[in-house]
């Protein structure tokens, strides 16, 4: 009886508690901003909320025209079967784990079991994955399959399927051990070269026929750093990429947010793809029929043969 009973004397002084917060992180994140403004030698806009800054449409034609003729493209309808009825599904059946995460974290993880063929995974990891919800129809679901979790808040445990530390240097790894490997809403917080060095680990990693899933890989109409002014030091936005317009985003609650412009998505992040990787690109149309606030975007880096399905619809 003791629980109920604290909680009925809190909740009258909650919505004050909430508004008092609201006040402190908005005096915080001004006086902050106005820190970094003065110790960085670089512009920083403000912004609330994130804006790409351009139409998807513009977006993917300017994709189009910067990507190598070796790059795959794949395009996608949200709203239309079989992806529409599989996200109904699976929605109906674990919507109730994504309680304070939302559709597009369910979203990402319904397509990742649509994308990849988890009949022929034998290992799969789910990278920067903290308290990922994917692990529930894992279980549920492919029961065969051995489920890792990777994430720098981790210390490497492989009796327990997790690796700890920087996912750009899982040594405790073996070459070729994961047939799958998926980034979900991760890779834009990868800092500094971070991002560039995943791809050499991806390549080491995965096996013959592995596929690694990058859901979403956010675009913007530069090539932008997104960040919280009182996430973050002055000193660490200082050393943000040279060739990035810093925003600092009101509310973001992240230290780094990196939004490729579809030139620097080619000759930063895809142009040293090894030649034993194919990179291919997803579109996805009418992510808002789903959820007005779904962004849902655009990356696969796979074997030629491998668990990535149907790359050709």
């Amino acid at each position: 009886m003791t629980r109920p009973i604290t909680e009925a004397l809190k909740a009258p002084a909650r919505p004050l508690v909430r508004w008092w917060r609201a006040k402190a992180y908005a005096s915080r994140y001004c006086r902050r901003l106005q820190e970094h403004r003065r110790a960085i030698r670089r512009r920083i806009a403000a912004t609330d909320p994130i804006d790409p800054g351009v139409s998807v449409d513009a977006l993917w034609q300017r994709v189009d025209n910067a990507l190598p003729a070796d790059i795959g493209r794949s395009e996608r309808w949200l709203g239309r079967p079989p992806l529409s009825t599989a996200f109904a599904k699976y929605w109906t059946r674990y919507g109730h784990v994504y309680d304070g995460i939302g559709r597009e974290k369910a979203l990402e993880h319904a397509l990742t079991f649509e994308l990849l063929d988890f009949r022929r995974i034998h290992r799969y990891c789910d990278v920067a994955a903290a308290t990922s919800p994917i692990r529930y129809p894992l279980a549920d679901d492919w029961g065969d399959v051995e489920a890792w979790r990777q994430d720098l808040l981790f210390e490497t445990d492989l009796s327990k399927q997790i690796v700890g530390g920087f996912a750009q240097s899982m040594d405790a790894i073996e070459p070729g051990f994961f047939d799958a490997l998926t980034l979900h809403c991760s890779l834009e917080h990868f800092q500094g070269t971070a991002d560039v060095e995943l791809i050499s680990e991806i390549d080491r990693v995965l096996s013959n026929q592995g596929a690694c899933l990058i859901l979403p890989l956010y675009l913007a109409t530069t090539h932008r750093v997104y960040f919280d002014p009182t996430k973050v030091s002055s000193r660490a936005v200082q050393g943000y990429d040279e060739e990035g317009d810093l925003f600092a985003v009101y509310g973001y609650h992240q230290d780094h947010g990196r939004f490729h412009s579809p030139e620097t998505l080619v000759s930063r992040f895809l142009h040293d793809v090894p030649s034993t990787l194919d990179a291919t690109l997803l579109r996805f149309h009418d992510d808002g029929s789903l959820d007005p606030d779904i962004y849902l975007r655009f990356a696969v880096l796979h074997r030629s043969d491998s668990v990535f399905r149907d790359r050709n619809d």
